[in-house]
C-alpha cells in the first residue's frame, strides 16, 4: 500500500558560521502514498527537520520538524486535505533535554470543491520545563476552529 523510495529524500542542507563550522542542519525526505492500489497518489508526506546549535558546542539546542500530509480524496491531482505539523524543541540549559516544546498542527481543507484550501482548524500546544528536571511541567494548549464563510 505503501510506495516510499528513500532516493527522493533531498541530501542535508547545512548552514556555516564565520568560523565555517555548522549552526544548522537541514534533511528533508518526501513519501507518496498509494492507499487504494490504483496508481494514483493519494498522500504525500514531506518531513523537514532542522537542527540548530546557536552556542556552537556541536550539540543542537533547537530542533524544527515540520510535517505536511496533502491528502488527494477525489483524485483530481489538487489537495483537499492539508495538515501541517511544526515541533520546536528547544533545550535552553544545554543537558540534551527540551525545556521548551511547542506543537503547532494547522489544518486547511477544500470546503467547497473550488480548489482553494481554508484553514479550518488550528491547535498548538506548548509544555515547559519550569524546574530543569527533564519533564514538563505546565502544558498550554491554544485551540481555534475558523469557519468557512461562504456557507450559510
Amino acid at each position: 500500500m505503501s510506495d516510499t523510495d528513500p532516493q527522493d529524500a533531498d541530501a542535508p542542507e547545512t548552514t556555516l558560521d564565520d568560523e565555517g563550522g555548522a549552526t544548522a542542519i537541514t534533511a528533508s525526505s518526501t513519501a507518496e502514498i498509494d492507499i487504494d492500489g490504483d496508481g494514483i497518489v493519494d498522500v504525500v508526506e514531506t518531513v523537514d527537520v532542522t537542527a540548530i546549535d546557536v552556542d556552537g558546542d556541536g550539540v543542537p539546542d533547537i530542533i524544527v520538524t515540520t510535517t505536511t500530509d496533502s491528502v488527494d480524496l477525489d483524485g483530481d491531482g489538487v489537495p483537499d486535505i492539508v495538515q501541517i505539523t511544526e515541533t520546536v524543541a528547544v533545550d535552553l540549559d544545554g543537558d540534551g533535554v527540551p525545556d521548551i516544546v511547542d506543537v503547532t498542527e494547522t489544518l486547511a481543507a477544500d470546503l467547497d470543491g473550488d480548489g482553494t484550501l481554508t484553514v479550518v482548524e488550528q491547535t498548538e500546544v506548548t509544555g515547559v520545563d519550569i524546574d530543569g528536571d527533564g519533564t514538563i511541567d505546565e502544558i498550554e494548549i491554544t485551540r481555534t476552529e475558523l469557519e468557512d464563510d461562504d456557507e450559510d
